[in-house]
């Protein structure tokens, strides 16, 4: 989740230290505003974590007014977009006559990154019907602010719907969104009539987007939903998580420095387990890592450079003797990297010391001929590491590199049976 009011080179505020799957992702910009949302985010996560399900989410959908709209507001305009992607520039106003459903999300954010196939569905289903889907992308890190790299990640994860680039969060701030993803629903005359906050939830979203659709004139009859058990259902937690006496679910680990020292100085402790990486931001340093890794927390061994967003590995090496390293619980792994050079290169992958095979590695992990469990690191993107059969304990993932193009910005954790 993330609340960010200026460019990202202000960090985002910290996402719920034992509950990333639960909703989604909070940012935060560089003044008094992290500080108010890191305390919203963790009252949210408290009162979904006792009031929800076993892992501590069900249904955020708030509906704001009555069935007929009356007291509704008009909606908050589409502004302050650098570009638009899949589709001409588009404002409510001549949208007007439509149900529009405007998706706030970030390409590497891994909570928008589950919700998608719901949204494909819906636009499949309904667009005939008067279903507009417009996708507000409001970057967390630096690089997302490309158009270039939205636009290679719209493609690979298959959306259709049109893209506006809210670069400097002028329309998430219309809207004082705080959370990544959150979904807002407006009717046919342009007002706000609900929102959704996170994931899950989408059997009674649909619900309503059908109920806006029916009171602009749409025949639905002949159309059925497409969510629910029986169709497209939610995310489902792990078995083995959901048996485990001690379960655990590791938190949201951010390596940039910004965002570290927001989590230390309100919380106690950053996201880096070793605290010299807090003392001399932006500078290059060598680090030595300690034989106990605390779980919960990245440990960087060799030279590092820790910036405002991202760790940046800041040599040459050649025996792939650098890396990051943590201990963690989960059923899946997936991590957030930056190539800031032109050509790829590979980030070696160990867990428990050993290389990953068929059965635990996650859909971006390659096994070479010989057994090498790596990533191909071309772009600047979130990367599913790995997927174990089911949910483990304190395990000890290490990825190591030679190349000093490699950026570390995030690792997220999931709990869910299936995917990231």
């Amino acid at each position: 989740m993330s609340h960010q009011l200026q460019p990202p080179s202000a960090a985002p505020a910290p996402t719920p230290p034992t509950l990333p799957t639960v909703a989604g992702k909070s940012a935060a910009p560089a003044s008094w505003r992290p500080l108010l949302c890191g305390l919203l985010l963790s009252i949210f996560t408290l009162a979904v974590w006792f009031a929800g399900p076993s892992f501590g989410y069900e249904d955020t959908t708030l509906p704001m007014y009555s069935s007929a709209g009356l007291g509704a507001p008009p909606a908050a305009e589409i502004e302050g977009i650098a570009a638009w992607l899949n589709g001409e520039p588009a404002t409510l106003s001549n949208l007007r006559g439509q149900v529009v459903l405007l998706d706030f999300w970030t390409y590497t954010c891994v909570n928008c990154i589950r919700t998608i196939p719901h949204l494909q569905a819906w636009q499949r289903q309904y667009a005939d019907a008067g279903l507009a889907i417009l996708g507000i992308h409001t970057p967390e890190f630096e690089f997302e602010r490309d158009p270039a790299n939205v636009a290679r990640a719209a493609r690979s994860l298959g959306i259709t719907w049109r893209i506006a680039l809210d670069n400097d969060y002028v329309t998430w701030d219309n809207y004082e969104n705080i959370f990544w993803p959150t979904k807002y629903l407006i009717d046919a005359r342009g007002r706000q009539r609900h929102y959704q906050v996170g994931e899950g939830g989408y059997a009674d979203f649909e619900e309503k987007l059908r109920a806006l659709l029916a009171e602009a004139g749409r025949d639905l009859s002949a159309t059925p939903p497409v969510s629910g058990p029986a169709r497209i259902p939610d995310h489902v937690p792990d078995s083995v998580y959901e048996a485990a006496p001690d379960r655990e679910i590791t938190r949201e680990l951010y390596a940039g420095y910004l965002r570290g020292d927001f989590e230390r100085e309100y919380y106690g402790r950053g996201f880096v387990g070793q605290r010299e990486y807090y003392s001399r931001p932006g500078t290059l340093q060598r680090y030595d890592r300690p034989q106990y890794l605390e779980p919960g927390f990245l440990y960087f061994q060799g030279v590092w450079e820790n910036g405002d967003q991202q760790a940046r590995h800041g040599r040459v090496a050649r025996d792939f003797e650098d890396y990051v390293a943590l201990v963690y619980s989960a059923r899946s792994v997936n991590a957030v990297l930056s190539n800031e050079g032109d050509e790829p290169f590979k980030v070696r992958v160990l867990l428990d010391g050993e290389y990953l095979t068929e059965a635990n590695r996650g859909a971006d992990l390659v096994i070479g001929p010989d057994g090498e469990s790596y990533l191909w690191v071309d772009e600047s993107r979130m990367y599913r590491v790995v997927e174990h059969p089911a949910y483990i304990q304190r395990r000890e993932l290490r990825l190591s590199v030679n190349s000093d193009r490699l950026g570390v910005y995030a690792f997220t954790f999931g709990i869910y049976d299936r995917g990231p």
